[in-house]
């Protein structure tokens, strides 16, 4: 159970601390906010970082941030040999290269060549790339095939409707039965 004089540290404890190797404010740290019992806090020593790489150097003198050199030690695992003689790599590459290969970006990928077909047979741009994109057809086929008029897609949507729905107009015009 918890006890509120454990939060209370003796003049003696941070002398039996200090002869372990631990500050004052490390101790303090230690038991208020990691909430470690007093003993745990004034015996276990502080861990000892390793000493400086002669890659991180290195890494320095071939260009490399150290932050860059450390996160790939640390962070990414690479050893450090590798991590000090990789050289960092521009960010507008890389962007292009996600770009080139992302899903958003399909319409970069079509060739001028086609883009100019399309518009030289009076198919705008957005169009062209509508058909290829959403519609699936193929890059020549959605350059080469021409609009269609109002006329035409009136007709379709008729034939259509037609084919799902069957005459509606049967429903309202009908013929007169005769009476007697």
């Amino acid at each position: 159970m918890f006890n509120p004089s454990d939060w209370y540290i003796t003049p003696q404890e941070y002398e039996r601390a200090a002869k372990n190797g631990i500050d004052k404010i490390r101790l303090e740290r230690r038991i208020r906010f990691s909430g470690w019992d007093k003993e745990r806090a004034i015996t276990t020593p502080v861990k000892k970082r390793k000493p400086k790489s002669k890659w991180a150097d290195v890494a320095v003198s071939n260009g490399i941030h150290r932050n860059l050199f450390f996160a790939r030690v640390n962070r990414l695992g690479w050893d450090e040999e590798k991590a000090a003689t990789t050289p960092a790599s521009d960010v507008r590459e890389n962007m292009k290269k996600v770009q080139k290969h992302s899903s958003r970006n399909k319409h970069y990928r079509h060739s001028p060549e086609l883009i100019a077909l399309a518009e030289s047979n009076g198919i705008k741009y957005l169009t062209y790339i509508n058909r290829v994109n959403n519609c699936g057809m193929d890059p020549y086929e959605a350059a080469v095939t021409p609009l269609r008029t109002r006329k035409e897609v009136a007709e379709l949507g008729r034939k259509a409707f037609q084919e799902k729905y069957g005459d509606v107009n049967g429903l309202f015009f009908q013929k007169r039965r005769a009476t007697n």
